[in-house]
């Protein structure tokens, strides 16, 4: 989700939120969504009253969010806790919408208190009520925690006169992340069952204690005396400093398989025992379980310095190193002049990837000239001048066959050899920018993903026209070439049943329900399918090994990849 910018004559929402005794409450977040999940916010003053300001125009749900300490639960407009029965409000430019008025039940309450191994209280840790079903998926609470390992969790929502099941899971400094329960692991979790109106007292609960692990850590002169260790076990991953003379500890991960890894100034980040990337791992399979002698050995650093070539400031490209298996990348910040240092590196075989989009290059791998990726060998203090050729793209519109701009279309660039993808999301005026593409052939596609079903919904299409890949134009771009009004139309699918609406009404089957697999004419041939072909899906019966029928061109045209192979085709290709 991202915030939405300030923009000119934008519109307002405004209303008021009340708690359950009907007085006013402040502090609580409004958030208004738009149909692809960016939004705007506010929050309420001490009159429970809120404004969203610089809202563009669009399609809304809003959600009130009271904070963690306020035991009102958190809802969608008017009174729902599910995002898609939310109200949805259509804004246009300078529109001033008021009465936005929320009134918030209070919610249930989890209490406990946190124990460690030893019986003493654990403190200041964090707990989190997570919901546990569909009714409460979309709720998280987080709880405060005091000095004797006292918690509370409040606002938890649930139907009325019914128990709601959560899973409350803790984070706190020297115990491994878990659940109460306790488990390391969802599916074993406890479920805590809880009543929107009242209490849920858990008592004491005793979290598990984990492993720890110990090691040193030297490099060729010696004990290390400084620096971080980090080990990673079960999916957590903790980072621990390294004591002036060597050693570490590492408290609180889950046990399992242990892999520790180390850096430190000049010296190269490695991997157990002394590798450039994880290999070998350490079992500590057991509850409690002290694990000695991770021991890490350093050598010192090789650097890689890279020269990116080129006019104006480059500060805007990025670069990331990988080694030969593509298992480990290090990036580091590029200079105004185009220079980056990569340290703490082994050395070996390196490829290196440069993100030029911003300054009119690339996004690719440095190659050679024969096309295939770079080798570069880093051995000490290596350098290296990069200069990416001018990168190549596509620029367009996405509209509706009504010509109206589609908001948060994807449009997708492929590689002939199926092998790289890039994607661009168009605008609010359907505009949409694939850039930083190397010179090649593409193919390219359109595509929407809705949300709820009752949110707009639009046909895949591939370019120019075409419903399957074997009908999209094959492009070519040379090196540097920047393709505009590479437009896409894409058909209004408000069922969401892969056939345009207008093209339903026109042959009398019903947009608004899913009818992709009926057969109303019995040719033996699903109104997709007729709707693929550009057949008439209520005419005459002619029977499947008729393909078109009559009414042969009336739809679309092109085909779903999974429709019947007599549907493939040659594909077209153009210069």
């Amino acid at each position: 989700m991202i915030l939405l910018l300030p923009t000119a004559f934008a519109a307002t929402l405004s209303g008021t939120v009340t708690g359950a005794d009907g007085s006013p409450l402040a502090g609580v977040d409004i958030v208004a969504y738009d149909a692809r999940l960016n939004y705007a916010a506010a929050r309420t003053t001490t009159d429970g009253g809120f404004t969203i300001t610089n809202v563009p125009a669009g399609r809304y749900r809003l959600r009130a969010l009271p904070s963690d300490s306020d035991p009102h639960v958190d809802r969608f407009l008017p009174d729902t806790w599910d995002f898609c029965a939310a109200d949805v409000f259509t804004v246009a430019s300078a529109d001033a919408v008021d009465a936005l008025d929320f009134g918030l039940p209070r919610g249930g309450e989890i209490t406990g208190r946190l124990l460690g191994g030893d019986g003493a209280p654990v403190p200041e840790a964090q707990v989190l009520a997570i919901g546990a079903s569909e009714r409460s998926a979309l709720v998280s609470r987080l709880g405060t925690v005091d000095a004797d390992g006292a918690f509370s969790i409040v606002g938890l929502d649930g139907e009325p006169d019914a128990l709601e099941p959560y899973l409350v899971y803790v984070g706190a400094t020297g115990w491994p992340r878990q659940y109460l329960g306790p488990s390391y692991t969802d599916d074993d979790a406890g479920e805590v069952l809880v009543s929107p109106d009242g209490s849920t007292p858990l008592g004491d609960r005793t979290l598990l204690d984990g492993i720890t692990v110990t090691g040193t850590v030297a490099g060729p002169d010696g004990p290390v005396p400084g620096g971080t260790v980090y080990v990673f076990s079960s999916s957590q991953v903790i980072s621990v400093d390294i004591e002036a003379d060597g050693t570490y500890v590492a408290d609180g991960l889950p046990p399992g398989n242990v892999v520790p890894w180390a850096s430190a100034d000049g010296l190269a980040t490695t991997y157990y025992p002394n590798a450039d990337r994880p290999g070998e791992s350490l079992s500590a399979p057991d509850e409690g379980q002290v694990l000695d002698g991770a021991d890490l050995r350093l050598p010192f650093e090789n650097t890689l310095t890279v020269q990116i070539l080129g006019e104006g400031d480059r500060s805007d490209v990025s670069v990331l190193l990988y080694n030969d298996t593509l298992s480990v990348g290090r990036g580091a910040p590029v200079a105004e002049d185009g220079t980056v240092t990569i340290d703490a590196l082994h050395p070996g075989t390196y490829s290196l990837f440069v993100y030029g989009a911003d300054v009119g290059s690339t996004d690719d791998f440095v190659r050679d000239t024969s096309g295939a990726v770079r080798d570069i060998v880093v051995d000490g203090a290596t350098t290296l001048d990069v200069e990416m050729p001018a990168g190549a793209g596509f620029s367009g519109t996405v509209r509706d066959d009504a010509g109206a701009p589609v908001y948060g279309a994807y449009v997708y660039s492929t590689t002939a050899d199926g092998e790289n993808t890039e994607v661009a999301v168009t605008d609010a005026e359907g505009v949409y920018t694939l850039g930083g593409l190397p010179g090649g052939i593409y193919t390219l596609r359109a595509s929407y993903a809705h949300y709820c079903d009752n949110d707009p919904g639009f046909v895949t299409v591939y370019w120019p026209d075409a419903l399957q890949p074997d009908d999209a134009l094959v492009t070519t771009l040379a090196v540097g070439e920047g393709r505009a009004d590479v437009d896409f139309v894409l058909f209004q699918d408000g069922d969401h049943d892969a056939m345009g609406d207008a093209w339903e009404a026109e042959h009398g089957l019903d947009p608004e329900r899913d009818d992709a697999g009926e057969d109303p004419d019995g040719d033996g041939y699903l109104n997709v399918e007729e709707w693929v072909l550009g057949s008439d899906p209520t005419g005459p019966a002619v029977g499947p090994g008729a393909v078109c029928g009559s009414g042969c061109g009336a739809g679309a045209g092109g085909a779903l990849v999974w429709m019947v192979p007599l549907l493939a085709r040659r594909r077209r290709s153009a210069a």
